[in-house]
């Protein structure tokens, strides 16, 4: 892990508040998580709209990696002023409210038991929340320094495809899950009541 801790892909930011800065800022709390949840709410299905929405912190991470200029002081993964530690946590809690979102409104909708709805959750909030934080711009560095990628573009190209891997892991284990629940259901659950009062 202190690999991991130590990762800090580009360090040509500046720390004090820049005009960069402000256009970061608007980057990502006006048109990431304002504008396009917006226009797109009505318009996308239910689950491709919390799934966005819970997963604006890679979408901060990805361009905090590649335009730290723009970007680091907006979500820094090791903040080091109170500025990058507010703004860390405030879109760390803008993606969790997506996860319990989703959980609110498949409660709503009674398909799901309330124990596949919090281990959906649970999967949801470790593969597109804790693990991606560190693991995206990790997995990133070492993956151009095998293949010895010298272009700059290559970065967003790679952490882009490793977030989408995120994602199909999360939904394959969340099917795997439904799957094995919905087979067991006659039988080892059967007289098992899980319900939150």
């Amino acid at each position: 892990m202190n690999e991991l801790n130590k990762i800090d892909t580009k360090t040509d930011y500046n720390e004090n508040i820049t005009y960069k800065n402000i256009i970061g800022f608007f980057i990502i709390y006006v048109v990431v998580v304002m504008i396009i949840p917006y226009f797109v709410f009505e318009d996308i299905p239910k689950f491709l709209f919390l799934t966005y929405f819970a997963n604006v912190d890679i979408i901060s991470n990805i361009l905090a990696i590649h335009f730290p200029s723009y970007f680091k002081n907006i979500y820094d993964i090791n903040p080091k002023t109170p500025v990058q530690y507010i703004s860390y946590n405030a879109i760390s809690i803008i993606a969790l409210s997506g996860i319990f979102m989703y959980g609110l409104s498949q409660k709503n909708r009674g398909y799901l038991s309330d124990l596949d709805i919090l281990f959906t959750m649970t999967i949801m909030t470790l593969i597109t929340w804790v693990l991606p934080t560190k693991l995206v711009p990790y997995l990133t560095e070492k993956i151009k320094d095998h293949f010895q990628f010298e272009y700059k573009d290559a970065d967003i190209l790679i952490a882009t495809i490793i977030s989408i891997g995120f994602i199909i892991i999360e939904a394959i284990l969340i099917h795997l899950w439904l799957q094995f629940t919905g087979s067991m259901k006659k039988n080892l659950f059967k007289h098992f009541q899980f319900k939150f009062y």
